[in-house]
């Protein structure tokens, strides 16, 4: 859980559909329960016909560091250089040094044809920016001629040196760590979380952190509860005695809007308040407008060019999604609303005997 807070005190201000410094951060889940998995390592296998997407004009020293995947979890792949899987959406990116497993690529497939489900959304959208300077700020100009035209989603498999860097994502990046792939884990709770900002950037212009964070925390709650497994995240939230109380409002505001907007660009605190008042304000529309919310978001977010810490614009989007008064309604439900989801989810944890 320790990880956990450090990474949650490092998140938010790295979010950006630029991909710099400005990138958007996020927390690393933990699980208190692990079970065993055999494991065969082999050594890392070069081809160079990964993918039927591979181009012929790629230079061979690329392709030589192109590498395949057995699609089965027991083989455990241990990366010697800095390699490449490529499919026809994305590419897979691998830190030397780091460990993968056959099977991360279904995985990988199976989460984001979950949540283009749920959100009725799609990884193929165009509109969004897609910076692809991101290979020199990381060290990876071996590759750089791999989507070089970033016509592709790039996703980084970043060796886990518990070091208190964290997992990042922009409009066509998502950094993760090695660990987050790892079949001893309990639950992929990250995975949602990360491929949610993943699918939700690809859409619009960023819709502020509070927002961002508040979709991608409510997706993971709701997704790992689905299948039955743990969010660290949401337990965080409600057991650790570092945040303000669930079952009160005093971190929020008496005006709704405005704890909403101070928190979208007020710096990050030790409440997080981006991630509370976010999943809070995220479980309110879903539950009042149902998950199509998010892509009406999305849709309406379009018309607008601005930038994540533009207020005005983002309240103006949130209401002509919803309605005039949402922020009223939202104070309204607060009491009661999230008290009844907290518990819900207490049960839960009972249930599973983590509590």
């Amino acid at each position: 859980m320790k990880k956990i807070l450090s990474a949650m005190l490092c998140a938010a201000v790295l979010l950006t559909t630029a991909c710099n410094a400005a990138q958007q951060s996020e927390t690393t889940t933990e699980t208190a329960e692990t079970t065993e998995t055999s494991e065969t390592t082999v050594e890392t296998t070069v081809t160079e016909t990964t993918a039927e997407t591979t181009t012929e004009t790629t230079p061979p020293e690329v392709l030589a560091c192109a590498i395949e995947l057995s699609g089965k979890t027991e083989d455990k792949l241990e990366i010697t250089k800095n390699s490449f899987y490529e499919t026809d959406r994305y590419v897979i990116y691998f830190e030397k040094d780091a460990v993968t497993y056959g099977d991360i690529a279904s995985r990988i497939d199976a989460v984001m044809d979950e949540l283009e489900k749920n959100f009725d959304l799609s990884y193929d959208y165009e509109g969004y920016e897609a910076p692809s300077e991101w290979k020199t700020l990381y060290g990876y100009l071996d590759l750089v001629d791999v989507n070089k035209d970033a016509s592709k989603m790039d996703i980084v498999v970043r060796h886990d040196r518990n070091d208190g860097v964290i997992d990042q994502c922009d409009s066509n990046a998502i950094y993760l760590f090695d660990s987050d792939f790892d079949p001893a884990r309990e639950n992929y709770g990250i995975l949602y979380h990360e491929f949610t900002h993943l699918l939700r950037l690809r859409q619009s212009p960023n819709l502020g952190k509070v927002l961002e964070e508040g979709i991608a925390t409510y997706t993971q709650s709701k997704i790992t509860r689905a299948h039955n497994e743990p969010d660290w995240d949401t337990i965080q939230f409600i057991t650790d005695k570092t945040f303000v109380s669930p079952f009160d409002g005093s971190y929020i505001e008496k005006d709704a809007m405005k704890a909403f907007c101070d928190a979208n660009t007020g710096d990050r605190s030790a409440e997080q308040r981006e991630y509370q008042i976010g999943i809070r304000f995220v479980a309110f529309l879903v539950e009042k407008y149902g998950d199509g919310i998010i892509k009406t978001l999305s849709d309406n977010a379009r018309k607008y060019q601005y930038s994540q810490d533009d207020n005005d614009a983002i309240i103006k989007i949130i209401k002509e999604s919803t309605s005039d008064d949402v922020f009223k309604q939202f104070e309204k439900w607060l009491p009661k609303g999230w008290k009844a989801y907290s518990q819900s989810y207490l049960k839960y944890m009972k249930n599973k005997g983590l509590l």
